[in-house]
Order: structure tokens, then sequence, then C-alpha cells
């Protein structure tokens, strides 16, 4: 499958550069770039989601994936469980999310870099 050929670039990517900030346009593969942003521009909105279960029972469980579950069923109009939209059910999309947060994706590219930059600076004083 695409979505998991893709995930693996992106894991090889963090192994070699420490980051899941792949540049938009990557020279050396322009395909993980585009994929990395369309993963950022589609699901980001429900990564908060997942963290905020996660945060408040600390680990992956059954509350977690249905309540990432039910916001992006209502979100994208799945109507039922194991709905299929192009070529994708609810399941899918959770996986896919649950996935990323577990890597240390980087949902919000620029709060990244304001969190590394105050570092810096907490740093240098």
């Amino acid at each position: 499958e695409r979505w998991a050929m893709q995930y693996e670039k992106l894991l090889a990517y963090k192994e070699q550069h420490n980051s899941t900030l792949v540049p938009n346009v990557y020279q050396e593969d322009a395909s993980l770039g585009l994929w990395v942003r369309y993963q950022r521009t589609r699901y980001g909105q429900f990564a908060n989601v997942a963290a905020v279960e996660l945060d408040r029972r600390g680990k992956h469980d059954e509350t977690v994936s249905q309540h990432l579950g039910a916001a992006v069923a209502e979100a994208f109009g799945y109507e039922y469980p194991g709905q299929i939209k192009k070529r994708v059910t609810v399941e899918d999309i959770v996986y896919r999310i649950l996935r990323l947060n577990d890597i240390g994706f980087v949902w919000d590219v620029f709060e990244e870099q304001w969190k590394e930059m105050y570092e810096r600076l907490v740093a240098f004083q």
C-alpha cells in the first residue's frame, strides 16, 4: 500500500535526520515531502484529539481510538464503522494518525520551529 511505503520512507528519514520535519520540497524524494505535507493538512486537526486522550489515559486504548474515530467520521462524513470512502475507512485513518504520533510526527511545523528557537534562547542565556 502506498501509505505504508511512504511511512517507511519517513521512518528512514527520521533515522537519518533525527526529525520528521521533511521539507515540502525535498529534492532527494519529492514524493515524501508531498506526502508529509498531505498528512499534516489532512489529518493534523485530529492529532490533538489523540494527544488529549493519551494525556488523560497515559496509553493507547480503545477509548483513544473511539474518540479519534468519532472525530474523523464526523469531519469526513462517514456514517458507519467500516464504511469505505476513497478506499479508506475511519479505522485506517485512526491507525495512520496513531502510527504517526508514535514516531513523534510533527503536526504543526510552526509550533515546532517556535519551540526549537525558544530552547536555543534558553540555552543561550
